[in-house]
């Protein structure tokens, strides 16, 4: 959504917002067409004072968290989501 300046108008709200995250985590694919936008977007969260932890998957594709019996290394995306929300939450398994 652009408004009259030309500035992605979800972009200049979110900006100022980014201060209310704590941290964040941010999964990116290697082959997917959305990879850079992502990766963008933890840049920006850090540079707002975010803690961020960036995490690309090495050979995944866009949605590759539907691809868990055709690819096994799908497998990472859940553990990193898992991790991050444990974190959030400050519990553990065990």
């Amino acid at each position: 959504m652009r408004h009259r300046g030309g500035t992605n108008l979800s972009l200049r709200c979110a900006r100022n917002t980014w201060q209310a995250f704590r941290q964040a985590t941010v999964i990116s694919c290697e082959y997917d067409p959305l990879r850079d936008e992502a990766e963008a977007y933890a840049q920006r969260l850090a540079q707002s004072g975010v803690a961020v932890k960036a995490v690309r998957l090495s050979g995944m594709v866009h949605a590759c968290m539907h691809m868990l019996g055709l690819a096994p290394a799908s497998r990472r995306l859940f553990d990193e989501a898992g991790a991050a929300v444990r974190q959030a939450f400050g519990t553990a398994i065990g």
